[in-house]
């Protein structure tokens, strides 16, 4: 009887990743990193970042984001609009990104945003400070839909 235990023991074992492509996959890696390591020492711009488009409507708006509301004034400080609920949540969000930049950059934190819809319905906020930009639309008609409506009220 020992000796069948050892015959089942000295059985060859199989890999459960085959070697072809666990060589494979760090071959894999290994490129995507030589790849953008090239494209980030030469300079190359991202070719994902959506164009400049042609400007239908603009505004400049400040925010101004506290734990529950969010009140957006124009340039000189008009009051246009009161945001609350998941409105003001989604856009007190984006003031802290921006107010997270002009930190990071030593920027004044009260000046105006860009807020702008460019051709094909694209919505974009901008710091014109700082360069910081943001693509709403791809956040969804239902977040973005609030601020796309301030450009109607200019």
């Amino acid at each position: 009887m020992p000796v069948q235990s050892q015959s089942q023991n000295n059985a060859p074992k199989r890999d459960i990743i085959p070697r072809g492509m666990v060589l494979g996959l760090a071959g894999l890696v290994i490129a995507v990193l030589a790849l953008v390591s090239a494209a980030a020492l030469t300079g190359h711009d991202p070719a994902g970042q959506p164009g400049q488009g042609m400007v239908t409507a603009e505004r400049m708006i400040l925010l101004s984001a506290s734990s529950s509301q969010v009140e957006i004034l124009d340039a000189e400080g008009q009051f246009i609009a009161t945001l609350s609920g998941r409105e003001a949540k989604f856009v007190s969000g984006l003031d802290r990104a921006i107010q997270r930049e002009r930190k990071r950059q030593s920027v004044a934190a009260s000046k105006p945003l860009r807020l702008q819809m460019q051709d094909g319905m694209r919505l974009t906020l901008t710091d014109p400070l700082t360069g910081w930009s943001a693509e709403l639309s791809g956040f969804g008609a239902s977040k973005t839909g609030t601020l796309a409506r301030l450009l109607d009220h200019t």
